[in-house]
Order: C-alpha cells, then sequence, then structure tokens
C-alpha cells in the first residue's frame, strides 16, 4: 500500500487505462433501482457521473454486494452490507441515524457502521479484479473511515497495508490526517 495526499477526482480526471478509482458503498438497494449513495465519495460521484445510483443499484441486483467496474476507471467497493441488525447499544449504526434504530432490529445498509470483515474481503476482491484487469495503480480513499464511522489507524490502516503497491490509499489534501 501507497499513501497519497491528493483529491480522488483529480486522480480520476488523469487516470490511464491501466487505472481505476474505487467508491466505497454499500449494499441498499431502493425501490426504484438504485443504489444508496449518500455520503462521501459516493456522494461525489453522484454529481460527476450521470446515473450511477442506478448502475450501481443494478450491479448489486445482478452480481451482489461485491467488488465490481460500475462505470469505466471506477469500482464500486463495499464496506457496509445490504441490511444488518442493530445491536443492543446500537453501537453498529451510524450517529445520525441512533435515533431511528431499534435494538435486534433490521436496519438499511447506509446506517450501519462499516464492517471490518467486509473491508478485508473486499480488499482480496479488489486485488484479484487488479490482477485480472492488469491494471498498475488502484486508488481507493481510506474505506470506512467517513460516513463509515471506522479509526484509520487502528482498524482499517492494517488491513490495508496487507495489499500491494498496486494499491494507493487517497485522502483529501483539505484533511489535516496523517497517513
Amino acid at each position: 500500500m501507497i499513501k497519497w495526499h491528493r483529491d480522488i477526482w483529480e486522480i480520476f480526471a488523469d487516470i490511464i487505462l491501466e487505472e481505476a478509482i474505487c467508491i466505497p458503498t454499500n449494499g441498499y438497494v431502493k425501490s426504484n433501482g438504485q443504489a444508496v449513495m449518500g455520503r462521501g465519495v459516493a456522494k461525489q460521484a453522484t454529481r460527476r457521473i450521470p446515473g450511477i445510483q442506478k448502475i450501481l443499484g443494478k450491479a448489486i441486483v445482478q452480481n451482489g454486494n461485491i467488488v465490481q467496474v460500475v462505470y469505466p476507471g471506477v469500482i464500486a467497493f463495499p464496506t457496509k452490507p445490504a441490511f444488518g441488525v442493530c445491536a443492543l447499544d446500537k453501537s453498529n449504526v451510524v450517529s445520525h441515524w441512533r435515533d431511528n434504530a431499534k435494538s435486534g432490529q433490521g436496519v438499511p445498509g447506509w446506517a450501519m457502521l462499516s464492517d471490518l470483515a467486509l473491508i478485508s474481503a473486499s480488499l482480496d476482491q479488489l486485488e484479484e479484479l487488479q490482477q485480472e484487469k492488469g491494471w498498475g495503480r488502484v486508488y481507493l480513499p481510506r474505506p470506512g473511515c467517513g460516513a463509515g464511522g471506522l479509526d484509520w489507524e487502528k482498524q482499517v490502516r492494517p488491513l490495508c497495508e496487507q495489499t500491494g503497491d498496486w494499491l494507493i490509499v487517497v485522502t483529501r489534501p483539505s484533511r489535516d490526517v496523517l497517513l
């Protein structure tokens, strides 16, 4: 893993055919067939790639909540499930939705905290896809660390460090974050 301090969309504008960017996603698809892409890089993608919510929604319905190409040079990178069950203390639900959640009941994936096991599986799938496609570099915002609520240093960085130098973890230049 290599670390860069650069805007993911500047990278997207400059990538070549042998490269791709990742968008952290969840597996929830609304009744209209659109994936929920309400925060972070996923929300930014909705402003830059017309119809991506519908494209991702269709891909999730057809293939499941897996790492997959959803647009040329753009990969969906699942960090949250489609659905989850609210813990007794609501600790697995994002803070802004805890008042709506009920212990022991179902919660839409977008309202869950990111799942480390899913991130680990996504990293494995991403490596397989990177090798299959022959991409030299794949750029990934810190998965699960924004709207996903995970801690980069303690929880996610150790998983990303197990990858090769083909993975470039990107953080926005406007943040004062140590990578």
